[in-house]
C-alpha cells in the first residue's frame, strides 16, 4: 500500500486534526440540534412509531405490540432509554452520536488491518464528515444501529483466526444485526458463505456452520414471540411484500410511493395494511402477514405484465442509486440544513466523493491477487444491498447503510489516485478522474434547495414542538412557492385553527372542500371553527384567542373524528 497522502510528513499532521475538528463538528451538530431544531422533540411518522411502542411499554404498561411494524431491535431499544432516563429524547441523540463515532473508528480499524493505514485513513475522514451519515445520527431511527453493527460485523470477519468461540459469537452478531435492520440478512448470509467456503477446506467448514447456528438462534426468541401472537413462525416483521409494492407499481418513480392509506400514522399502519388489502381482494384478510402476502404478490403481478415499465423503473432507480442528490422520504437533510443546522454545510463529504473513489479502489484492489480476498466481504454487502435497493426502491437512507461496505473501497480509491498520476497510468486517471470531476460537477448543478415536503414536514415539526408562530410563517411562504398544494393548504388551515385565526383558515377549508381527499378533514374544520367562536369566541368576533381549554377543545374534538374515521 501507498506511503504517500496521509501517512507521512504533514499527513501525520493533518489526519489527527482532521479526526479532531470532525469529532467536534458533530458535537456542534449534536448540540445546534438540541437547541434550535424543532425535530429534536416532535418526532414524525416511523420515530413517532417507534417512540410510541417505548412510552406507551414503560410508561402506560401496556404489552409490547403482538406484531411490530419494522424490525423489533429499535423499539426495544427506545424502551431502555425510556425506562433508564424517562420520556426525554436526549439521551438517545447523544447515545446515537457515539454510535456514529464509534462506527468511523471500527471502518479505520478494518481497513487499516486489511488495507493498511492510508486508505483507513482515508476511509475515515470520507466517513467522517458525509454529512447525511451524521444528520441520521439524530433521528429516532434504527439507521445508526444498522450502520454501526454492519462496520462491527465486517470487522469481525475481516479479523484473523477463525476459533469456534469467535464464529459463535459472529453469528449472535449477525443475528442482532438482522433484527435491527432486515435487509442486512442477504448481506450477512452471503459473507458468512464466502468465510466458510473460500478457500475450500473441511476445517473451516465447521466454523461457518457455528455461526448460522448462532445466527439463526439470535433470531429464534422474536420467532417464537411472533408464533406465540399471531401463530406465524418467522422473525421477519410483515412489511417486505409492502415495501416491495411501494417501489414496483404504476405509480412509483424509483423512490417511495405511498400504497396504503395511512396519512403517516405510523402506528395505524398494520391495520390499514389489512383494511386495503381487504378492499384489493374482496374478502376479509386475518392479518398483517396475509396482507403483506397480497401487496408482495401485486408487486410480481406488476413486474410480470408490465416488464417495460419494471424495466423503466429499473434504470430510473439506478440513476438515483448513482445520483449525488440525497432522495429523502421522512426528514429532509436539506431543509433542515437551511432552516435550523448550517453546521451541516461543513460537512464536506457526499456520495459524489465516495461512490468515484469507491469505482476506482475496487478496481485497484480487484488487480491485486494477493489483497483481493480481503475485499471479498466488503463487496459482498456493497451488491447484496445496491441489489436490494433497486428490486424495492431507493432513498438515502437506506443507500447510506452502504457506507460501512463502500467506504472501504473509497480509501483505497482516494490512495491510488495520487499514485497514478505520479505513476503516470494515464488511462486509469482519466477515466475514475473523470468520473470523480463529473460527480463533482454534478453536485454542483444539482438543485439541493428544501423540497416543499421538507419544508412541510419542518413546519410540522415547528407546531409539534410549541412554535405555532414560527410553522405559520413558514407555511405562508412556502404557499407563496407552491399555491396548488391541498397538503400545504391542509396543514395551513389546521395552523390557523389551532391559533384561533378561523378567518384566516376559512377560505382554505373552502378549497379543501372541492377535494374528494381531504372533504371530510374540512368537515372537521368546519365544526371545530363553527364550534370553537360559539363556546371561546367574544360576541361578533370571527377569531378567538387561543387558550388552554380551547386547544384542549380542539384535540378532544380531533380525536373524536380521527376515531370515527381511522
Amino acid at each position: 500500500m501507498s506511503k504517500a497522502g496521509l501517512s507521512t510528513g504533514h499527513g501525520r499532521m493533518i489526519f489527527p486534526a482532521a479526526v479532531f475538528f470532525g469529532v467536534g463538528l458533530h458535537l456542534v451538530l449534536l448540540l445546534t440540534y438540541l437547541s434550535s431544531s424543532p425535530f429534536a422533540s416532535a418526532p414524525l411518522v416511523d420515530s413517532r412509531y417507534y417512540w410510541l411502542v417505548a412510552t406507551d411499554t414503560v410508561l402506560a404498561g401496556k404489552p409490547l405490540p403482538g406484531v411490530f411494524f419494522g424490525a423489533p431491535f429499535y423499539p426495544l431499544f427506545l424502551c431502555v432509554s425510556v425506562w433508564l432516563f424517562g420520556p426525554v429524547f436526549w439521551p438517545v441523540y447523544v447515545f446515537q452520536t457515539g454510535l456514529c463515532l464509534a462506527t468511523v473508528f471500527l471502518v479505520y480499524r478494518t481497513v487499516l488491518t486489511a488495507f493498511g493505514k492510508n486508505p483507513a485513513r482515508w476511509a475515515a475522514v470520507l466517513l467522517l464528515y458525509y454529512a447525511p451519515f451524521a444528520f441520521q445520527s439524530l433521528k429516532l431511527l434504527p439507521d445508526t444501529w444498522g450502520f454501526f453493527f454492519l462496520a462491527l460485523f465486517l470487522a469481525v470477519s475481516s479479523a484473523t483466526g477463525r476459533s469456534l468461540k469467535m464464529a459463535v459469537l459472529w453469528g449472535l452478531l449477525a443475528g442482532i444485526m438482522v433484527l435491527c435492520r432486515a435487509q442486512l440478512f442477504l448481506p450477512a448470509l452471503a459473507i458468512i458463505a464466502f468465510k466458510a467456503l473460500w478457500p475450500w477446506s473441511a476445517s473451516r467448514l465447521r466454523p461457518g456452520l457455528l455461526t448460522i447456528c448462532a445466527m439463526i438462534a439470535a433470531l429464534l426468541p422474536f420467532a417464537l414471540y411472533t408464533k406465540v401472537h399471531t401463530g406465524r413462525f418467522t422473525p421477519f416483521p410483515p412489511y417486505s411484500g409492502l415495501s416491495l409494492l411501494e417501489g414496483n407499481n404504476p405509480a412509483a418513480a424509483g423512490t417511495y410511493s405511498r400504497v396504503v392509506s395511512d396519512e403517516d400514522r405510523m402506528e395505524n399502519r398494520l391495520s390499514d395494511m389489512v383494511k386495503d388489502a381487504s378492499k384489493i381482494t374482496g374478502q376479509k384478510v386475518k392479518d398483517p402477514f396475509e396482507a403483506d402476502r397480497i401487496f408482495r404478490k401485486r408487486a410480481f403481478s406488476f413486474m410480470r405484465n408490465e416488464p417495460e415499465e419494471f424495466l423503466a423503473l429499473l434504470c430510473k432507480k439506478a440513476v438515483l442509486m448513482v445520483s449525488p442528490r440525497e432522495t429523502f422520504d421522512i426528514y429532509d437533510l436539506y431543509a433542515e440544513r437551511r432552516l435550523f443546522l448550517p453546521v451541516l454545510y461543513l460537512f464536506f463529504s457526499g456520495w459524489f466523493l465516495v461512490f468515484p473513489l469507491g469505482l476506482a479502489g475496487a478496481w485497484k484492489i480487484f488487480n491485486e491477487p494477493e489483497a483481493r480476498t480481503r475485499a471479498v466481504p466488503f463487496a459482498l454487502a456493497v451488491l447484496c444491498l445496491s441489489g436490494i435497493l433497486l428490486v424495492f426502491f431507493v432513498n438515502s437512507r437506506y443507500r447510506l447503510l452502504l457506507l460501512p461496505a463502500l467506504v472501504p473501497f473509497s480509501g483505497l480509491g482516494a490512495d491510488a489516485l495520487p499514485l497514478w498520476a505520479r505513476g503516470r497510468k494515464t488511462a486509469l486517471m482519466s477515466l475514475f478522474g473523470g468520473i470523480l470531476a463529473l460527480m463533482t460537477l454534478w453536485v454542483l448543478l444539482t438543485n439541493t434547495s428544501p423540497t416543499p415536503s421538507g419544508v412541510l414536514s419542518a413546519g410540522k415539526a415547528l407546531a409539534m414542538a410549541g412554535r405555532a408562530g414560527e410553522s405559520v410563517a413558514l407555511f405562508e411562504n412556502l404557499a407563496q412557492e407552491n399555491p396548488f398544494s391541498l397538503d400545504l393548504k391542509n396543514s395551513l388551515a389546521l395552523l390557523y385553527i389551532w391559533e384561533g385565526r378561523f378567518t384566516k383558515a376559512s377560505p382554505l377549508v373552502e378549497e379543501l372542500a372541492k377535494s374528494p381527499q381531504f372533504e371530510p378533514r374540512a368537515r372537521l374544520y368546519r365544526r371545530l371553527m363553527s364550534e370553537g367562536r360559539s363556546r371561546y369566541g367574544s360576541p361578533g368576533g370571527a377569531d378567538v384567542v387561543p387558550s388552554d381549554s380551547f386547544r384542549s377543545f380542539l384535540h378532544e374534538e380531533s380525536y373524536e373524528w380521527r376515531t370515527k374515521n381511522p
